[in-house]
């Protein structure tokens, strides 16, 4: 019985990474906030609530998988979504966020560093 229960710990120990890891869904949630200003059919700057979810979504983006990850996800997502890359661009600079993640059908997600 201690054998079984120090197996689950040993596991859950060597997964904790992956469960913590960021997946594209929580990217496109937290960006959802922005969707007006990234499509071009709203306001010529991103809402208070886009700013803080970008913020958070970058707190939370720490190792290059994440990064690697989402940047793949906003690439297949801005083309199916129609976003202005031009909009994307300014994002984190409206938003007071240093990221280098890009949110264009064009991005070179083999770049994350």
């Amino acid at each position: 019985m201690a054998m079984r229960s120090m197996i689950f710990v040993l596991l859950a120990l060597m997964t904790s990474h992956k469960a913590d890891a960021i997946t594209c869904a929580d990217g496109v949630q937290a960006l959802v906030p922005c969707e007006l200003f990234l499509v071009g059919g709203g306001p010529n700057l991103p809402s208070s609530e886009c700013c803080a979810s970008a913020q958070t979504l970058n707190s939370i983006t720490r190792s290059v998988e994440d990064r690697t990850t989402l940047c793949q996800c906003f690439k297949n997502a801005a083309g199916s979504y129609g976003i202005s890359p031009a909009r994307a661009e300014e994002l984190p600079k409206m938003c007071h966020i240093n990221i280098k993640l890009n949110i264009t059908p064009d991005a070179d997600c083999s770049k994350i560093g």
